[in-house]
């Protein structure tokens, strides 16, 4: 003691310091009688507080080969026991040494003095910090130890011990069951180790763990209950766990909340173990369990990640869903809750009903109309978050694979998400999978198709949207959903439900409303004008449409914004006639009645000051709309629309001129042979002189404008050519033209 049990160590060698730790352990110890070295155990106790402190290893391994060997060297575990905490202390000092075999010994000799049985408040607060750190040691070695030990510490039983009867009980009946010494403290750790890193580990774990609570089965810990069989193997370890279940529910919500990673990890590989193995059981603690799960799957490190998903899949498997889903529900209604979070409990959601379809087990019939309305929420649905999205795809896929078709009761509000995820625009996949979703759900609720399916939910579907669209902002999902569900039905299905429809685009057209709703509504009509499987629905009311939807938007009103809208309605009118939605007649009686005002409104906007791709597209539409109308248009229509595409060519827009050209192409066809010669003179000698001109392309197009002319009216278009021969730089587009009459 005096050269190497001191405050502070006289001996410099290190070899003999070695020596002199192998001389207790060795010829001292053996040589002297068991009683005479009780006497002693202060000082024996000082020399291996110090031996674990050397800066040696082999002093500090030697000095845990000590430790282990003292219950017998002493004999007296009581001599012992009073240092068991300071001997604790020492190892606790050292379990970061690099050394494993150093740590391996270190356990080792935790494990002779928790053998000697110390308080359960020395391995609580000193042997518990060694677990934390062992159990998650790097060396494999050092794992299999500590595993290995604790097993052996599980085996450790508390004598029986009588507690008070209660008034009226028979005799005997106070004799508690004993228990495991240290199971509560001890089991929470053991567990994490079935979950180790190494395969070897695992296993042995696990069969040590049946043989422990085999013997402690022996010894009467953790009776069977009325209702149950004594049973073998696992079910003698799920007895031991569902004993200690709340603990260990305290201790995974505990060390979750802590910001080391490896206090993580254990939180999250303890809490797959426990609902593996608890089942059922685990039904009353799922009140804190389900928020813990939420908030952990959230963590960054994949693997707790992955452990936490394993735990919503066992929690699933075998626990009530009425049980974890009002928990679950609460969490996504709470105005409070952020994106995030919400996210997070969507997986949760989607874990847990993916365990339902692995045992089928059922919902309750309103637990499952709750959770679809929440999905369906405004809030969840139209949250527009990535991570939301995807798991509202993955909570709706699973509730399919679990309930099949018990989901036809709620299937309009599953429906109503799936449309939302098919709104997205910047994500192909997750619309596409909403998409094959939706082709399940028809499946499931016994329709042959999706489009009619589709039938069968739109109209109720447009009853809600049509008294929703008058509050319609840019952010309301809902207008999302409109698109989506229009695209999702047949032509005859929007036939019949034609005046829902264009009162929504109507509503959401309509002068007061927010720009950036009307552009989003002209976008979608003009992609409906362009779908030709759906565009056939506008032809029987083909007139009503342009006057209601059409044409509002595209007159002229002052400012940039509405420009951008004119912009769109001009494109989607274009869009109107190209795909022949209205009769030449029909249209021979829309450009009569002043009422609708469509060659003046194409005029103003051939006119746009702010944007040269509406004068472009404004062309366009004329060009579609002469095209349709053909020679049923009247001298007095002529008359209005010659003077405004010659004067197009006057653009500061070469795409404008070129197109004006071929709008004059198609008003060309209009004309018959006993055309006014006038008329054909003013509309030559607006168009010859850009025959003339500097770009080519121009003097092409309008070289193709004045042939076409040339077939109608020969006559007064060879004259004019000539009279401008002279007076052009080139004249090969004018010789061309001519030798081509």
């Amino acid at each position: 003691k005096a050269r190497i049990g001191g405050d502070e160590a006289c001996e410099p060698s290190e070899e003999l310091r070695l020596w002199m730790v192998q001389l207790l352990r060795g010829d001292l110890a053996t040589r002297c009688a068991k009683d005479h070295l009780v006497a002693y155990a202060p000082d024996i106790i000082s020399v291996v507080v110090r031996g674990l402190d050397d800066p040696f290893h082999e002093v500090k391994k030697e000095t845990c080969r000590l430790i282990c060997d003292l219950p017998t060297l002493v004999g007296s575990r009581g001599a012992l026991l009073e240092h068991a905490e300071t001997i604790v202390k020492g190892v606790v000092r050292n379990m970061a040494h690099p050394h494993y075999k150093v740590r391996v010994l270190l356990v080792s000799a935790v494990d002779a003095v928790v053998g000697m049985r110390p308080s359960r408040e020395v391995v609580d607060k000193l042997v518990a910090t060694i677990l934390h750190e062992a159990t998650f040691d790097k060396a494999r070695q050092v794992r299999g130890r500590v595993y290995e030990c604790m097993a052996s510490w599980l085996a450790i039983v508390e004598e029986e011990e009588k507690v008070p009867l209660e008034a009226g009980a028979e005799v005997g009946a106070g004799v508690r069951a004993p228990e495991p010494l240290y199971a509560e403290i001890l089991l929470p750790f053991y567990l994490v180790g079935m979950l180790d890193e190494e395969r070897e580990i695992r296993e042995v774990s696990r069969q040590r763990l049946e043989e422990v609570c085999a013997r402690n089965a022996e010894a009467g810990c953790y009776p069977a209950g009325p209702h149950e069989d004594g049973g073998e193997g696992g079910n003698l370890v799920r007895r031991m766990v569902r004993h200690h279940l709340k603990h260990i529910a305290i201790v995974c919500k505990r060390d979750s909340a802590e910001w080391t990673k490896n206090k993580n990890l254990s939180a999250a590989r303890l809490l797959r173990v426990a609902t593996e193995i608890a089942g059922r059981d685990m039904d009353p603690y799922l009140g804190s369990i389900v928020p813990l799960l939420c908030n952990a799957i959230g963590n960054e490190n994949e693997d707790i990640a992955q452990h936490i998903v394993r735990c919503t899949h066992h929690i699933g498997a075998a626990c009530d869903p009425e049980s974890w889903a009002c928990t679950l529900l609460d969490t996504l209604n709470n105005p409070k809750s952020s994106i995030p979070n919400r996210a997070n409990a969507l997986v949760v959601l989607a874990g847990l009903v993916h365990g339902c379809s692995q045992t089928g087990r059922e919902m309750g019939a309103d637990t499952l109309a709750a959770l679809a309305s929440t999905l369906a929420s405004e809030e969840i649905r139209g949250a527009g978050h990535y991570a939301i999205n995807n798991q509202l795809l993955s909570v709706i896929t699973n509730v399919l694979e679990a309930f099949g078709g018990g989901c036809g009761p709620v299937s309009r509000d599953l429906y109503h998400v799936l449309l939302q995820l098919q709104a997205l625009r910047d994500d192909d996949a997750l619309r596409s999978g909403a998409v094959l979703v939706t082709q399940r759900l028809a499946e499931a609720c016994g329709y042959e198709s999706a489009a009619s399916f589709a039938s069968g939910h739109s109209e109720d579907l447009l009853r809600v949207l049509c008294g929703t669209c008058a509050e319609w902002t840019k952010d309301s999902p809902d207008q999302f959903v409109f698109a989506a569900l229009v695209f999702n039905c047949s032509a005859e299905v929007l036939a019949r439900l034609y005046d829902q429809v264009t009162e929504v685009f109507c509503s959401c057209l309509s002068q007061e409303r927010d720009p950036h709703v009307r552009l989003e509504t002209l976008k979608v009509v003009d992609r409906l004008l362009e779908d030709q499987d759906r565009n056939g629905f506008i032809r029987p009311s083909s007139m009503r449409f342009l006057a209601e939807v059409l044409l509002p938007p595209a007159v002229w009103q002052a400012g940039k914004t509405a420009a951008s809208i004119r912009f769109h309605a001009i494109v989607a009118i274009g869009t109107f006639f190209r795909e022949d939605l209205m009769s030449p007649t029909e249209l021979v009686q829309v450009l009569i009645d002043d009422r609708y005002q469509l060659l003046p409104t194409i005029h103003s906007s051939l006119e746009e000051d702010y944007y040269a791709d509406t004068r472009l597209c404004s062309c366009h539409t004329l060009a579609a709309l002469l095209n349709c109308i053909g020679t049923k248009l009247t001298n007095d229509q002529k008359r209005l629309v010659y003077p405004e595409l010659v004067k197009r060519l006057d653009d500061s827009s070469d795409k404008v001129r070129i197109q004006a050209c071929a709008t004059l192409e198609a008003f060309v066809g209009c004309l018959e042979p006993d055309y006014c010669e006038t008329n054909t003179g003013y509309i030559l000698k607006g168009i010859l002189i850009h025959m003339d001109d500097t770009n080519p392309e121009v003097q092409e197009a309008v070289c193709l404008v004045v042939e076409k002319l040339a077939k109608v009216k020969p006559g007064i278009t060879r004259g004019s050519l000539h009279e401008v021969r002279e007076q052009h730089r080139g004249v090969a587009f004018i010789d061309r033209v001519l030798g081509s009459m």
